[in-house]
C-alpha cells in the first residue's frame, strides 16, 4: 500500500465514523440566540418550543457547534464511532 492508498483509506474510514456522530442541543444551556439556526445551511434546527436539531436534515457540517456563543451544541459519537477514530488514533 502506498502513501496515497493509506491517505484515502484513513479519509474513508474517518467519513465512515461521521456517521455514527450526531448534533444535539442542550435545552439548559440554549440562550435561544438563533446563531445556530440561521447557520443552518439546510435548516435543520428548530428553536421553538424546544431546540432540535432534524437528524435527517442535518448535513453534519458543524456551523452550529462552531459557532454556538453558548456552548449548547454538543457533538455526539456513538460507540462504534468513537473505536474507528480511536483505531485512527485520531486527536480532537
Amino acid at each position: 500500500m502506498n502513501a496515497g492508498s493509506v491517505l484515502e483509506f484513513r479519509k474513508y474510514l474517518f467519513g465512515f465514523a461521521e456517521k455514527f456522530s450526531s448534533v444535539a442541543i442542550s435545552e439548559d444551556v440554549c440562550k435561544k440566540c438563533k446563531i445556530c439556526l440561521n447557520s443552518c445551511p439546510s435548516s435543520a434546527i428548530t428553536l421553538e418550543p424546544d431546540a432540535f436539531i432534524d437528524q435527517k436534515k442535518c448535513i453534519k457540517c458543524y456551523c452550529c457547534h462552531e459557532l454556538c456563543p453558548n456552548g449548547a451544541v454538543e457533538l455526539k459519537t456513538s460507540f462504534m464511532g468513537r473505536i474507528i477514530l480511536k483505531r485512527m488514533n485520531y486527536k480532537s
